[in-house]
């Protein structure tokens, strides 16, 4: 055997070799020369199929290349985004405090009596809203905590809880009445009697609950109706709660386009979005262990199921109900 150059040859080199003993029309002199003297050979010899490989294996190494980058950018800027929900989120917390201080001094009538049934009820929701605020900003926090020491940012078990979804939708009810009123749309709530409790996370819920009923409020025109339906599915199988709104509807085709991050719309009162909503209520609801089912077509209005498995409900008569100050 002749023998091998005392270089390492290429891949496409040995390739080549492969190929020309393989038709013995191999040159053993080839053997006997340095690594960039077989290079030259090979150019001047190679078939243009090895040619041809050898560009596409470039083209290869160079496309990996690209990716890697491309992968360690995002990476940056998804950790630069953590960083700045964790900062904002830190931030607004003490105006936060002090908004609900306040509002429990003037709900608890500690300034004085309050008169107005109407204001002591427009103190409360800006006192819930404000713990619920200060709740999630708190939930960021700890998330981004949990990154840093390489933990899953999923919902731990300790998050969840038996939630009474009568007094959620209540409380949702109370944050967007005056919203409604004030653009002449009827707000209608019903919840079946002994509707189980949820075992989920609560700010979960609220986060689903808000987005979908501010979609419906939003596209929904003057004198139309929006409606929550808590109740049981037929099979017993699940829980289901239904945002049902009357508004324009929503083409068939551009249903799972919405559900995608940043594809906004304008509402018929002139709102426009960040397009992020139903795309958070998706992923909650997929981290809660539901799903969500989106029904609408062009001037029929819309209809949002989320359906919860039986097994993250709970009997009412076996969990306490939990109050919130």
């Amino acid at each position: 055997m002749a023998p091998q150059s005392k270089g390492v040859l290429s891949v496409d080199i040995l390739l080549y070799y492969h190929a020309t003993f393989a038709r013995g029309d191999h040159d053993p002199v080839a053997f006997c020369c340095t690594p960039d003297k077989a290079v030259e050979m090979m150019a001047k010899k190679t078939p243009a199929k090895i040619k041809s490989l050898a560009e596409a294996r470039s083209a290869l190494r160079a496309a990996e290349a690209a990716l890697e980058v491309s992968i360690e950018r995002e990476e940056r800027l998804k950790e630069a985004m953590d960083h700045r929900i964790a900062e904002f989120s830190h931030d607004v917390k003490n105006p936060l405090i002090a908004i609900i201080s306040f509002s429990r001094l003037i709900r608890d009538d500690l300034l004085g009596p309050i008169d107005s049934d109407t204001f002591k009820e427009y103190v409360d929701v800006l006192h819930v809203s404000a713990l619920r605020l200060l709740e999630f900003c708190q939930t960021n926090l700890d998330r981004a905590r949990g990154k840093a020491l390489d933990n899953e940012a999923e919902p731990r078990e300790e998050e969840f809880e038996d939630v009474d979804m009568g007094r959620l939708v209540d409380e949702i009810q109370s944050l967007f009445s005056q919203q409604a009123q004030k653009r002449g749309i009827v707000l209608e709530t019903k919840v079946t009697p002994n509707f189980p409790l949820i075992h989920a996370v609560p700010q979960h819920l609220y986060r689903v609950m808000t987005n979908l009923l501010s979609n419906a409020i939003k596209f929904t025109p003057r004198g139309g109706k929006v409606v929550i339906d808590a109740h049981l599915d037929e099979s017993e199988e699940a829980v289901v709660l239904v945002i049902r709104d009357s508004g324009r509807g929503i083409p068939s085709h551009q249903i799972l386009r919405i559900q995608k991050a940043y594809q906004s719309t304008v509402s018929p009162h002139g709102d426009k979005g960040t397009g992020l909503g139903l795309f958070i209520v998706n992923k909650l609801m997929h981290e809660l262990g539901g799903d969500m089912a989106i029904t609408s077509h062009e001037g029929t209005g819309t209809i949002v199921t989320l359906r919860f498995p039986r097994s993250m409900t709970r009997s009412i008569s076996g969990s306490r109900r939990r109050g919130r100050s």
